[in-house]
């Protein structure tokens, strides 16, 4: 195809390692140059000019043999009139990449200066690291490899920057890092193992001071492990909390600690506690079963007579709780049941950090045997109650009565040594008043 000089030239960008250029006219090339020139060290501008210029050349030395062959006497005595129309790189979709100007480029292990002064550190067999550089690896378990590669043991000591946040700077640094990541993060072999997973992979091979919070960073900002993933560790939202109750009393919960040794005549093994939602009072009774019937009898004893009926019990998911009975007797009763959610204990929090405490301080009284740990809770009750509340500031008892419970103190006497009944009595009242004064201390 000849060239028409009338119509518009398109030209092509050409590449830095090899100086080429295609000069195309609809759609066909018309002239194409492709080769090295000396001074291809040159910046790409000048290599753009000299390639495109390069490629008319050729073309109207071209047009000229072919007018000299068809008209010996016409001669090119001026410019050909046409138009260049040049393409640049992000019109185009040949532009290639060793086209594209650049700034200087910095290697990772110029930029790293901890790096640096590990890898001298060992290279010079150093005993320590400098303290300066903050690293919390041991010099004897780093070394040189035969790649001239600073490793910790045995893994890669990749270079880049300190992993700021919110540092430019610093995470153009860890560009190579983060192509470490990426890499074994998004291959279909692993399959966005998620966090742990991609720092495993990751630190078969390779090591460089905050690894891990690189790791974590890079999957949180995965889009694909978002969508396709149960993020677990998103916020949820708000739960309903309990109403504050208005009086003491009247809005209780409950539970019953089970699997615990035998205790008293009839080897009870279940202990009741029922906490007053309000006040934070505790009533610790022992139970020798935990059928619903049994449950209702005691209530009326320990509870009823002393504060009336309550106006609502927060109780697991327990099958005397919610069995026919129970529900009937809270309806006779005028009662309101509300359950916990199940498999989430955070419900109903009071009754289970209280049986901690609970279990706490039998465990400190209790006897080898642990059998009597029926008769401490009395003692246990009153001292529970005794201890100040966080959400109030005040004790249960001092809300309750209005003043302090005295301690324990046995009046010493020059009287004759007592007999085996009053020795009972003051071997009592001497343990009662050791429980005290431990609960006093804590």
């Amino acid at each position: 195809m000849d060239a028409i000089f009338s119509r518009q030239f398109e030209s092509r960008e050409a590449a830095k390692a090899a100086c080429s250029a295609v000069a195309k006219q609809e759609g066909f090339a018309l002239a194409i140059r492709n080769k090295k020139p000396p001074g291809s060290d040159n910046p790409t501008y000048l290599l753009l000019r000299c390639s495109k210029g390069g490629a008319y050349r050729d073309q109207r030395n071209e047009t000229v043999h072919e007018s000299k062959r068809r008209n010996n006497t016409h001669s090119l005595k001026s410019e050909c009139p046409f138009q260049i129309n040049i393409k640049l790189k992000h019109e185009g979709p040949w532009a290639v990449a060793p086209s594209r100007s650049s700034g200087p480029h910095n290697h990772p292990f110029t930029m790293d200066f901890i790096f640096q002064a590990a890898y001298k550190a060992v290279q010079g067999c150093e005993r320590a690291f400098p303290p300066s550089l903050g690293l919390k690896v041991q010099i004897s378990e780093c070394a040189i490899d035969a790649g001239k590669r600073l490793t910790f043991r045995d893994r890669i000591w990749v270079p880049g920057g300190s992993g700021e946040k919110g540092n430019q700077e610093e995470a153009d640094k860890d560009q190579l890092r983060t192509r470490i990541v990426q890499q074994p993060h998004d291959s279909v072999a692993t399959g966005h193992p998620g966090r742990e997973g991609t720092l495993a992979i990751v630190a078969r091979r390779f090591y460089w001071p905050g690894q891990s919070q690189l790791v974590r960073r890079f999957v949180a900002n995965c889009d694909t492990c978002g969508r396709a993933h149960i993020w677990r560790q998103s916020k949820r939202g708000f739960l309903k909390p309990l109403p504050i109750p208005d009086r003491p009393r009247s809005h209780l919960s409950m539970d019953l600690i089970t699997d615990l040794p035998p205790t008293g005549p009839s080897k009870s093994r279940y202990l009741w506690v029922i906490i007053d939602r309000l006040t934070k009072a505790v009533t610790l009774e022992v139970m020798d079963t935990m059928e619903a019937e049994t449950c209702a009898q005691r209530f009326l004893q320990c509870h009823y007579r002393f504060h009336g009926m309550p106006r609502s019990i927060v109780s697991d998911r327990g099958s005397n709780w919610l069995s026919r009975f129970w529900k009937r007797f809270c309806q006779l009763a005028g009662i309101s049941q509300r359950l916990s959610t199940a498999y989430h204990p955070q419900t109903d929090g009071g009754p289970e950090r209280m049986n901690q405490e609970i279990e706490a301080y039998l465990r400190a009284y209790v006897s080898y045997v642990q059998e009597d740990w029926g008769e401490l809770l009395p003692a246990a009750q009153l001292a529970l109650n005794n201890r100040e509340s966080a959400a109030t500031k005040i004790s249960p008892f001092f809300a309750e009565h209005g003043y302090h419970v005295d301690p324990i103190s046995i009046q010493d006497s020059e009287e004759p040594p007592p007999d085996r009944e009053e020795s009972k009595a003051y071997g009592l009242l001497t343990r009662l008043q050791e429980v005290n004064e431990y609960t006093c201390k804590q």
